[in-house]
């Protein structure tokens, strides 16, 4: 009864596993197969089979939950460029309350032409000032002095003020192609 569920096919199975060592018993095969080792091996491969076949529904498990995940993602993803053009539409901020990532989705559904070098350039130069120009008033305003002397290396060090620029040219490229021409960047 124990073994009612192996087939003869798998007991050759169970037998070769056990030869090449995948299998563990206790009890070691010579030249002659008694009821005691036919037992363990029969045992030991009922176990492996049983883990193999739950490693196999884990990792099925695993794909189905990873393909739902980017179902679900690319569905959100459809859902939010869908919505994009109202967004733009709909935007009544300043240039400072643009998402960065607008940017990219502006380009990526082709609403918005990716700018040429020239012009990345002249937008980051000017962005690289704006950026400079926060982090300084940043520094003026802090009324412990290590704060402010942090906040002055930060901008002596050109590292902050490098990544807030390269947000900041984003947003006023974005500001540039969709909202400019109601209002000026100031």
């Amino acid at each position: 009864k124990r073994f009612a569920s192996i087939g003869a096919n798998e007991i050759l199975t169970a037998f070769q596993l056990y030869a090449d060592g995948t299998l563990e018993v206790e009890s070691k095969f010579y030249a002659r197969l008694n009821l005691k080792t036919l037992g363990e091996v029969l045992t030991a491969y009922v176990e492996y089979r049983r883990d193999t076949a739950a490693a196999i529904l884990r990792a099925r498990h695993e794909a189905e939950r990873i393909q739902e995940e980017a179902e679900a993602q690319a569905a959100k993803k459809a859902e939010y460029d869908k919505a994009f053009p109202s967004l733009l539409n709909n935007f009544t901020g300043e240039w400072q309350d643009i998402p960065p990532h607008w940017y990219e989705s502006a380009i990526r559904l082709g609403l918005m032409p990716e700018p040429d070098k020239a012009t990345k350039k002249a937008v980051f130069e000017k962005a690289k000032e704006i950026a400079s120009n926060e982090v300084a008033k940043e520094a003026g305003e802090h009324s412990n002095i290590f704060a402010y002397r942090h906040a002055l290396r930060l901008l002596e060090d050109g590292v902050s003020v490098e990544a807030r620029a390269i947000s900041i040219s984003k947003k006023l490229v974005v500001w540039g192609c969709f909202f400019e021409h109601n209002n000026q960047v100031q």
